[in-house]
């Protein structure tokens, strides 16, 4: 797999696991990136516009639960 589809593969499985709702936060993706190979998931994530929007990916997909205030 080139470079190139190697990223973009990470970006999908990202927001993929983003969508879950398995997730709260993008710290938690990064590892789970991380522990199935993707170890360049670390820096290729590592920007304030990625992880504001798996962040938000994350909180429309969690389970309706009461936020504390």
């Amino acid at each position: 797999m080139t470079a190139a589809r190697r990223a973009d593969h990470i970006y999908q499985r990202a927001y993929l696991l983003a969508e879950s709702g398995a997730h709260d936060r993008a710290a938690e993706i990064v590892a789970m990136l991380v522990t199935e190979g993707y170890p360049e998931a670390v820096d290729l994530l590592n920007t304030d516009n990625i992880r504001a929007d798996l962040r938000r990916a994350c909180e429309v997909a969690a389970p309706r639960r009461p936020r504390l205030l």
